[in-house]
């Protein structure tokens, strides 16, 4: 069995995630949307560039997604606390 080995993660590229979640927060919400769609097939090309397996690269894809969704929630519940 092999091991695959991503040197950089794009799920842990916090300046990345911090950047797409902060311009889905500027957009409506089908326009926030498209840009993550945008942001993660972009990400994808990317990773196919690198010669990254398709599978591969579905799974790091869908972590980037989950981790800019995160960073959405994170910085909309936080906004309570600052008032």
């Amino acid at each position: 069995m092999t091991a695959k080995i991503v040197p950089f993660p794009v799920a842990r590229r916090r300046d990345l995630v911090e950047a797409v979640a902060g311009g889905m927060l500027k957009r409506a919400p089908d326009q926030a949307e498209r840009h993550l769609a945008f942001s993660a097939d972009r990400q994808a090309i990317v990773l196919r560039r690198r010669g990254i397996e398709q599978s591969l690269i579905d799974e790091q894809i869908a972590a980037f997604v989950s981790a800019v969704r995160a960073e959405v929630w994170h910085r909309v519940m936080s906004q309570g606390e600052a008032r």
